[in-house]
Formats: structure tokens, C-alpha cells, sequence
């Protein structure tokens, strides 16, 4: 489809986090290496499909959440990929992606498995009714199901790296309204804007305004070396937002 702009629920966390972060991998294309923990979390989510399509128990750390996960039967949608025309930003811009799980029930219920080396990165129910992800697919789900409301939960998996075994495990719920949304959604859907202005102006990374209080975060940037943010700029991004909250 030429001259069709996608946007993604990844690609709205990402430019909010840092605009240039998002550039380098849409403007520049330039690749990012899969890590350890992405992995984890693919097969996390391979496994989880197994158990849902075709009832094959499975590994431990998904099996220390088998009584948050809905019991498998053919009503499941899985992996459900969706292509939303966003006509509130334009014509030629689509959000797309995929829920993990939707499960048709009354009310609906959005599914999201998330692995994670700890707990303590697991949001709370404020932080997931305001994260971009569940806003987004709550708002497909919401307008596909034509209902007064969705529930959403996150199913964090906790695991030890060294060794690849289960160590915890948190369920994180939240739910949604049309009118509880709608300002949530009217943010992302600016956020949108933004993004399409850059696929259709901005020919390089550098010349997008880049967040240097996230250069360290989630261990660091994999764009660092190549950023041309200085140390002193950094400093000064962090001691604004101490300034901002203190």
C-alpha cells in the first residue's frame, strides 16, 4: 500500500520517550539488535500461544501464571493483528499492531504478557491505565466490540536470567469507558501527528530534538554511540526533571 503511513502502539512509546530514539530506527533505519530479554519474551509469548491454541502445557515461567491466563477455547482471538484507520490524524495514516489475547467476553477483555527480569519494572494499575499500549488497543477493542467498556490485564512473568527459571509473577488490571478514554486517546493521537510529519519532512535522526534524560534508560540507549548528546546535556535533562518534581 503506497503512500500509506503506519504508526504503531511501540512507535508512540518510542518517539515519546525520545523523538530522535524513534528516528534512528523509522528516519535512518537503522536496526536494533535483538537482546537476551527480547528473546525471553518471544518464546514467552510462543509458549502462552501454545497453551491457548492448542492446549500444550506450558514452560515454567509461564506456567507460574496458568491461573491468570483464560482457559484455552476456540472463542480466543490470538495474536489478533488490527489496522485502525486514523482518520483523526489523516487520510493516509493507519495504526496497526497485534493483541496478544482479546477475549469476547462481557465486558471484553484485552490480554498483554510482559517478561521481566524484575518486578519492581512491572507497572501499577494508574501506570497501565495511562501507558500507550493498553490506551490504543483498548480504543480497537472498545470501537470493534461496541461496548460501554473493556478490561484490560497485564500479565508481568518474572524469571532469573542465569538460570532461565521462574521467580514471580504480578497481574495488573485496569478497564476503560468511551469517555474514559477519549482524553487519552486525543493524546495519542497528537503524538500520531507528530510522527507523520517526520515520515514526511525529516530526512535524518540528528535533526530530531532527542530526550537526553532517557540516554540511560532500560540500560542504555542502543543509539548512544552514535548521538551526538553530550554528557553536560544529559546532566542538565536530569537535573531539570529533579527540578520539575521536587
Amino acid at each position: 500500500m503506497s503512500g500509506i503511513i503506519f504508526v504503531s502502539p511501540s512507535q508512540i512509546k518510542s518517539y515519546r520517550a525520545c523523538n530522535r530514539y524513534w528516528a534512528f530506527a523509522k528516519i535512518d533505519r537503522i536496526p536494533r539488535k535483538t537482546s537476551e530479554a527480547q528473546e525471553a519474551g518471544l518464546e514467552n509469548h510462543r509458549q502462552i500461544e501454545g497453551w491457548l491454541c492448542e492446549g500444550k502445557l506450558p514452560w515454567s515461567i509461564a506456567r507460574q501464571a496458568i491461573h491468570y491466563i483464560p482457559t484455552p477455547g476456540p472463542a480466543l482471538l490470538i495474536e489478533q493483528k488490527f489496522e485502525r484507520p486514523m482518520w483523526e490524524v489523516a487520510p493516509d495514516t493507519i495504526m496497526t499492531g497485534y493483541l496478544d489475547l482479546f477475549v469476547p467476553a462481557t465486558p471484553p477483555l484485552v490480554c498483554d504478557w510482559k517478561t521481566t527480569k524484575d518486578l519492581k519494572y512491572a507497572m501499577d494499575a494508574e501506570a497501565l491505565h495511562r501507558d500507550e499500549q493498553s490506551v490504543i488497543y483498548s480504543k480497537i477493542a472498545l470501537e470493534e466490540a461496541r461496548t460501554e467498556r473493556v478490561d484490560v490485564r497485564w500479565i508481568y512473568f518474572e524469571y532469573r536470567k542465569a538460570t532461565m527459571q521462574p521467580t514471580g509473577v504480578r497481574k495488573v488490571e485496569t478497564y476503560y469507558t468511551p469517555e474514559t478514554i477519549q482524553p487519552l486517546w486525543d493524546e495519542i493521537v497528537e503524538t500520531a501527528k507528530e510522527i507523520r510529519w517526520h515520515k514526511l519532512n525529516t530526512q535524518r535522526a540528528i535533526d530530531v530534538k532527542p530526550n537526553a534524560a532517557n540516554c540511560m534508560a532500560y540500560g542504555g540507549c542502543p543509539y548512544l554511540s552514535i548521538c551526538p548528546v553530550t554528557a553536560e546535556q544529559q546532566l542538565a535533562a536530569h537535573w531539570a526533571q529533579f527540578e520539575k518534581f521536587s
